[in-house]
């Protein structure tokens, strides 16, 4: 079986290490904190549809030649209110920036 990585896994396999065996532990803190992994498991699990979603938007942004901002999307969370990775105008910036790429280009190879 493949080991199962991520904070939340690192989090079960730290906590059961220490508290399984541990004289200090009842079964039914055991269980409730067992429970607790398992729900926010089920959360996790059920947030699937947006991680795909996530995964294939930025494999897209990353073959377009913004790899670290891809990067950026898939590993830096949002912290408050709006998204400093995402900005309202990210389009027009997108837009902007391919076409000074596009007529760089050109200008290259008319010299």
């Amino acid at each position: 079986m493949a080991l199962l990585r991520g904070d939340l896994f690192a989090r079960m396999r730290d906590w059961l290490k220490g508290s399984l065996g541990h004289a200090d532990y009842s079964a039914s803190i055991i269980a409730e904190q067992w429970d607790a992994f398992l729900a926010e498991l089920k959360q996790l699990h059920e947030q699937e549809a947006e991680f795909t979603s996530t995964r294939e938007v930025t494999r897209n942004i990353e073959g377009s030649g913004a790899a670290n901002w891809a990067r950026r999307l898939r590993t830096e969370p949002v912290t408050g209110e709006s998204d400093t990775l995402l900005p309202t105008n990210w389009k027009e910036a997108w837009q902007w920036s391919h076409q000074r790429g596009y007529l760089q280009a050109i200008d290259e190879v008319s010299v």
